[in-house]
């Protein structure tokens, strides 16, 4: 009966350490990654690239270097900042750089 438990308390473990990486993908609770085609503008980190901004609702590309992004922006409106090794991990340039989410034109008043 103890080795049931010690197997089941084992199993829950491992299950769970396997939620929490499924947690820790890149950007997954900011949107998806969008198609390169579709980007309403470019943005480039260059040295001494401190932030970006970006809107709710719109598509950018995020160009650092050889790597790039494209980044459909939909993040809750309550996030409103997100370093952007979230977004584009490895990122040799932007290891400091912050992206500025402001809301999207759905969410002005007009």
């Amino acid at each position: 009966m103890q080795n049931i438990f010690a197997s089941a308390f084992a199993l829950a473990l491992v299950l769970g350490s396997a939620a929490q990486a499924a947690q820790d993908k890149p950007a997954s609770d900011l949107g998806p990654v969008g198609i390169a085609a579709t980007a309403e503008r470019t943005l480039e980190v260059k040295p001494g690239t401190r932030y970006l901004n970006v809107r709710n609702g719109e598509t950018v590309a995020i160009r650092d270097g050889e790597r790039s992004v494209t980044w459909f922006v939909q993040a809750a409106p309550h996030i409103n900042l997100v370093p952007l090794s979230r977004i584009l991990p490895g990122s040799a340039d932007g290891k400091d750089v912050l992206i500025y989410i402001a809301p999207g034109h759905q969410y002005q008043d007009f």
